[in-house]
């Protein structure tokens, strides 16, 4: 039961007062932690037979240090344990990247630079629109057919 004197109801924190009492300051400290855990929730969905779509928390489950996003996997394989290659999309708060059923990558937005890529079934990147990785400025870069932007002419 939380000690009365102080609401910390709604959508904002209240302040505390500057004599504020011991059981106030307990009760506004465990709303935070409270508030903070809450943001760790994962939602997962499944087909009939596999968990396939994560959204939300998952301990590194986008990199290192990269809890929060979204991944949907091929059919037969589970969300939770699957291995970059074996997702159709993940989002996580700085790079999305979609896949076909393979597993080889089809597109890639990375959030910092802007930057769409979009690679053949090769995986040969092949169109960037944003962040040109030849010049390191912005604007259109497409390789000719077979080319990797990596190896391509300017």
């Amino acid at each position: 039961m939380q000690p009365t004197g102080l609401s910390l109801d709604g959508g904002t924190l209240q302040l505390l007062p500057g004599g504020a009492t011991l059981e106030q300051l307990t009760a506004a400290l465990n709303d935070v932690i409270t508030r903070l855990n809450s943001q760790l929730q994962t939602q997962v969905y499944s087909d009939t037979q596999n968990q396939r779509m994560l959204i939300g928390y998952q301990q590194n489950g986008w990199g290192v240090g990269k809890n929060f996003g979204i991944k949907i996997s091929i059919e037969g394989k589970d969300v939770r344990t699957a291995t970059d290659d074996e997702l159709l999309f993940s989002m996580s708060v700085d790079a999305w990247t979609w896949r076909n059923s393979s597993g080889q990558i089809t597109k890639q937005f990375q959030a910092q630079t802007g930057t769409d890529s979009y690679y053949d079934s090769a995986t040969r990147n092949y169109v960037n629109i944003g962040l040109r990785p030849s010049t390191n400025t912005d604007g259109f870069e497409m390789a000719k057919p077979g080319s990797d932007l990596g190896n391509a002419p300017i």
